[in-house]
């Protein structure tokens, strides 16, 4: 019996880059999301995905812009979870 074993390098691999170009397009729709909003707060916040989990960071002045911000930012469907710092 003849057995291989393969070394499958995540980074190296197109599955990889394509998951990169996903997350960086939804990073850019999620910040235009959130300066569209008209909301000033949002727009100052930062975001990042990686695989598919949104991760948003900054501050708002109330509990109402929190959730607005993430109301926002969910509306993209490729988004599996957000966390709010």
């Amino acid at each position: 019996m003849v057995t291989s074993s393969i070394r499958f390098d995540d980074a190296a691999s197109p599955l990889a880059t394509l998951r990169n170009e996903t997350d960086q397009r939804l990073e850019r729709e999620v910040t235009k999301r959130l300066k569209s909003s008209g909301y000033s707060s949002l727009a100052s916040l930062e975001c990042e995905v990686e695989h598919g989990t949104l991760t948003l960071y900054g501050t708002v002045p109330t509990y109402y812009l929190k959730q607005l911000a993430q109301h926002y930012a969910g509306k993209a469907d490729e988004i599996k979870m957000i966390q709010n710092h």
